[in-house]
């Protein structure tokens, strides 16, 4: 999923709680600093990554840090 504005905590509980884990969470200033490094693959790569051994679909790549 994508947001310019954040999520609902609606949305974040529903992202965690799917199985198996295929939905990831993804900041307007992700998608800005993935676009402007040329990193997208890169991006998605470690966002799911991150999502398959933590559980957790929101993990910012800008910090390198969940929210």
């Amino acid at each position: 999923m994508f947001s310019r504005n954040g999520f609902t905590a609606a949305a974040e509980t529903l992202a965690v709680s799917s199985r198996p884990q295929n939905v990831l969470l993804w900041t307007g200033s992700e998608i800005d600093y993935s676009l402007q490094n040329k990193c997208i693959r890169k991006s998605l790569i470690k966002k799911y990554r991150f999502c398959v051994e933590q559980g957790l679909p929101n993990y910012n790549i800008t910090i390198e840090a969940v929210p």
